[in-house]
């Protein structure tokens, strides 16, 4: 026998121990006689084994003898899944079982999704639908992973960290910052006059140098020295003598900036009217007034009449600013100007202003109505061998008699004759006459031979022996000058000259003066014999008022804010209606000791406060 029959023969045997009764012996399990040459009969014939989830065929070892022929199975056993979304069943005749999926639970959620989504749910039989798991962005770090049914959860790296690994980790930092064992630390800033090098960036921080040195004559800087750069000096454009930027400079001596050049500055030209300065202009020419150009500048001088007025010539009777306004004479203050080309206004002196008229002859001058003239004229004393006679300009003048004129005779000298203005023979002695601001002279005219006096010209130094009346001079035969004003320290103290030294004192003022006390309960004051400033005059005990240091209510009382003042003074501790009733404000006792008690309290504070003040 051939070895494949044999094989084939073992087949048989086992098959018809282990299976059921096989239906290839007569006709196959669709009912119908093999056949040898059909696929549903002979051998490769459809048949059943008796298990639903094989396909299988009949097999004989002899060709059209089915006699000892069996039933096997030529594919894998069919396998049917199910899950939350389907259910899986075999279905089909027994020689050709089928796997078919029914869709259950749609919408119910399930686990089995497509990769890395989450909360998908059953559709039509697939697990679907769930969104796409999110990425950590930039600058956030996952705290828990996309699972089915949870989203990835994020959370943002420390402060400075564009990137790391977890809480207290950085990876990466933002810009200005550097890592710093796993830290983003803010890079140093450079200090003044120097400028960053280097750093600030993966793990180093910034380096720092100095800047160089500020930029020297002939250069100008063109780059600033900041924390981020460093100072770069230019050197500025041939002719100029100093620069700020590379267009703007100081022409150096003989050039000048005549047309707009990157360096501005071009070779001087002469200096004429027509071709003045550097680059050559016409100078302008000013009504009433004419041009001129020296050293290379324009300038102008005014005609006669006129005066210069910034760029333009004006009358000189008119002005140009208030400083043209001067006093014009004794009896006008300053004027004003008000406008360019218009007239002064000077208001008068208050009348009875002293001043002088000019005039030697006139005395007692005061300002009336903006003029200045004398309520009397001067009578001159005569002198022998002389004619006095008051001039204008000059006052008592004396010219000398003619040589031979008979003189004397009349008590000032002997009767002789005059000689070069003087008569000979002994002189009556009129010093006594004199003063500090007076000459004794003997007067020719009387017939005794009188004593006058005559004044010392205005203005002549005199001194009134009193180092508090300062200035001293004469006027009008006097010597006059001017009281020292000495200041006071306060409304109760008076300034005062020593006249023995001229020193200034204070004095106390007189008691009773008017004042301004400091306290904010007083409204009027006047000053003590002590030379203090207590309150007369004050607001209503109870109001209230603030007191500097104090942590409890303030109130005035006695004209003086006092610390720790009840809030209704003046009243009973009682509730007011006679019962002695506990109204919240009552003091130890209940009764008028306790309030006697309170207003010694406030008298002590009253004079402690007012004792304070004059200690201030």
């Amino acid at each position: 026998m051939k070895p494949y029959l044999s094989i084939l023969a073992c087949v048989a045997i086992v098959a018809a121990v282990e299976r059921p009764a096989l239906a290839c012996m007569a006709t196959d399990d669709n009912g119908t006689t093999p056949n040898p040459n059909s696929p549903s009969s002979g051998n490769s014939a459809h048949c059943s084994d008796g298990l639903s989830n094989t396909q299988d065929i009949c097999t004989s070892p002899t060709a059209n003898d089915y006699s000892s022929s069996g039933c096997l199975s030529f594919h894998p056993p069919v396998s049917c899944s199910s899950n939350t979304c389907s259910n899986g069943t075999i279905t089909g005749p027994g020689w050709h079982p089928v796997c078919s999926s029914t869709p259950i639970n749609n919408g119910a959620a399930c686990t089995f999704g497509p990769a890395n989504t989450y909360n998908n749910t059953c559709s039509n039989g697939s697990c679907t639908n769930g969104p796409t798991c999110s990425t950590c962005s930039a600058g956030s770090y996952q705290t828990a992973a996309c699972t089915t049914s949870a989203n990835t959860v994020c959370a943002m790296c420390p402060a400075g960290c564009t990137a790391c690994s977890d809480a207290a980790t950085c990876t990466s930092c933002a810009a200005g910052r550097y890592l710093n064992g796993g830290a983003c630390t803010t890079c140093t800033t450079c200090g003044a006059g120097s400028y960053a090098t280097g750093g600030c960036s993966g793990t180093t921080d910034t380096t720092c140098a100095p800047c160089t040195a500020v930029c020297g004559a002939g250069s100008f800087e063109s780059t600033a020295c900041t924390p981020t750069s460093n100072r770069n000096c230019t050197t500025c454009s041939a002719h100029c003598s100093t620069c700020t930027s590379a267009s703007s400079c100081t022409c150096a001596s003989g050039y000048g900036n005549c047309n707009g050049g990157s360096d501005g500055c071009e070779t001087a030209t002469t200096s004429n009217l027509t071709n003045c300065g550097m680059c050559g202009n016409a100078c302008p020419v000013p009504a009433n007034g004419m041009a001129t150009c020296a050293a290379s500048t324009c300038g102008f001088t005014c005609n006669p009449g006129f005066k210069k007025c910034g760029t333009a010539c004006i009358p000189d009777a008119t002005c140009c600013t208030t400083a043209d306004c001067a006093t014009p004479d004794q009896c006008h203050l300053a004027g004003t100007c008000p406008g360019v080309g218009g007239a002064c206004t000077y208001p008068n002196k208050t009348d009875g202003t002293a001043c002088n008229d000019n005039n030697a002859c006139n005395k007692n001058d005061v300002c009336t109505g903006g003029v200045c003239a004398g309520s009397g004229t001067v009578t001159c004393v005569q002198v022998d061998c002389k004619t006095v006679t008051c001039q204008a300009a000059s006052g008592c003048t004396a010219v000398s008699k003619p040589d031979n004129t008979d003189c004397g005779g009349n008590g000032c000298f002997a009767m002789g004759k005059c000689s070069g203005g003087v008569c000979p023979g002994m002189s009556k002695d009129c010093s006594a006459s004199s003063g500090m601001c007076k000459v004794g002279v003997c007067d020719a005219l009387s017939v005794a031979g009188d004593c006058a006096s005559i004044n010392k010209d205005n203005g002549t130094m005199c001194d009134l022996k009193d180092p508090c009346i300062i200035d001293n001079q004469c006027a009008a035969g006097d010597c006059v000058g001017v009281k020292k004003v000495c200041p006071a320290t306060g409304e109760c103290r008076v300034g005062a000259c020593n006249s023995a030294n001229g020193d200034c004192q204070e004095q106390l003022a007189p008691s009773g003066t008017a004042c301004s006390p400091s306290d904010q309960c007083a409204t009027g004051g006047s000053c003590t014999a002590e030379g203090n400033c207590i309150a007369n005059a004050g607001l209503p005990d109870g109001t209230p008022c603030e007191l500097s240091g104090c942590t409890l209510e303030t109130r005035c009382f006695g004209n003086v804010c006092v610390c720790g003042a009840p809030p209704d003074l003046g009243t009973s501790p009682d509730a007011g209606d006679g019962s002695g009733g506990d109204d919240g404000c009552s003091f130890a006792g209940h009764g008028p000791s306790g309030l006697a008690a309170l207003y010694v309290l406030l008298l002590v504070g009253v004079v402690m406060a007012r004792a304070r003040r004059r200690r201030a």
